[in-house]
């Protein structure tokens, strides 16, 4: 629904119900905006947990709405109560599944946008997407030039407010995650330096466990990964649960604690590699340089280098890294309908008996020269 010219916008509800981590952090940047742009609005998010753990403290977002439950009926009941509670005078959805549209429409909002997967492009990046469509719409402002991002605020770094798609992480979070890299052995001198050289000595968080098999890494590759990068003199460290050969085990974090972590990876110049998975976009959310692995779904749309150009803030969620896309050419993917591909919920691939040929077509060379390039280091 386009914006009725000079409507007062007191309350907005922003619904994100697609169900991960990452799709949170995807819309992030739509949310921060509205805010920017309806600075007298109170804005509610209704998400599901754990991902709202990361709004907690952000300063642009009034109230949390946290849901455990992912059923139709919980969903639809939740958005219902949600919208009837507190009146919205703007209701924004990413959702459409379980009802959720017809939920909202259902509690008379003043103002109502239920589609923001219309026109599809199958390269714009799917956050991006959110915020051109609220911009068209009217109910966010975009930059006038490069140095003046939506919402008429002045850039970012010079107000000390998070740039549009940053989790807001407090001092004491800041700390921690250095004093737990330290504990780890991650710790070096900051800047993309970091220890004996150019990129050498900077930590490498290697996240090689991802939601669905099809977007997995093979194991042979990730221990390949591990050499090169232990050979180049970096401190490697993997996530609770997982297991790389060479890397230090990081003990079992809350969501917000691994994004300290990430941010004192950050500091000390060091990489976050991973899959298309909700911790690689913690990382890339906190400001990590990320090495991201994609496979079957599509880095042009999915990847974690998109806003620069239509915030004009540069890229505010990532400072430097890489979007890897394994199998540019692959017949199989639907980049519009990725959930439709008939590799998506089996992880049979039809190239290949032995896995996704998107994830095989990227090899631990490349990944390294991308790690390299993302910490200012000459690939050996």
């Amino acid at each position: 629904m386009t914006a009725a010219r000079g409507a007062e916008i007191g309350e907005i509800l922003f619904v994100e119900l697609l169900g991960g981590i990452g799709d949170l952090l995807i819309a992030l940047p739509a949310i921060h905006l509205l805010a920017d742009s309806k600075p007298g609005a109170r804005l509610r998010v209704l998400t599901f947990t754990p991902a709202a753990e990361l709004l907690r403290g952000d300063p642009r977002v009034a109230e949390v709405l946290p849901l455990t439950d992912h059923h139709a009926h919980a969903v639809h009941t939740a958005v219902r109560d949600a919208v009837t509670r507190r009146r919205p005078d703007l209701a924004v959805t990413t959702t459409r599944h379980s009802g959720v549209p017809a939920a909202i429409r259902a509690g008379r909002p003043r103002f109502a946008v239920t589609d923001l997967w219309r026109g599809p492009g199958p390269h714009e990046p799917i956050g991006d997407r959110y915020v051109r469509l609220l911009a068209a719409d009217g109910w966010i402002r975009l930059a006038d030039d490069a140095r003046q991002p939506a919402g008429g605020q002045p850039e970012p770094g010079l107000t000390g407010r998070f740039p549009p798609g940053r989790v807001a992480l407090d001092a004491g979070e800041l700390a921690a995650g250095r004093r737990r890299l330290a504990a780890l052995g991650g710790a070096g001198p900051a800047g993309p330096g970091g220890a004996g050289g150019a990129g050498r000595g900077a930590p490498v968080l290697l996240v090689p466990d991802v939601g669905m098999a099809v977007k997995r890494w093979s194991a042979p590759r990730w221990a390949q990964l591990a050499r090169l990068l232990a050979a180049r003199g970096h401190p490697l460290l993997h996530p609770h649960g997982t297991a790389v050969p060479g890397a230090v085990a990081v003990p079992a974090l809350s969501l917000r604690e691994l994004a300290g972590l990430c941010a004192a990876v950050a500091e000390c110049g060091g990489v976050v590699v991973g899959g298309d998975t909700g911790p690689v976009r913690v990382a890339a959310a906190v400001g990590a340089p990320t090495v991201a692995l994609f496979g079957p779904s599509p880095a042009g749309r999915y990847g974690l280098a998109g806003l620069g150009a239509i915030i004009g803030v540069g890229r505010p969620r990532r400072a430097r890294g890489a979007d890897l896309q394994g199998l540019p050419g692959c017949p199989v993917r639907r980049p519009l309908a990725i959930t439709e591909q008939e590799c998506w919920w089996t992880a049979r691939c039809p190239l290949s008996p032995d896995g996704p040929a998107c994830l095989a077509d990227l090899s631990a060379e490349r990944v390294a020269r991308a790690v390299a390039a993302a910490t200012g280091a000459a690939a050996a």
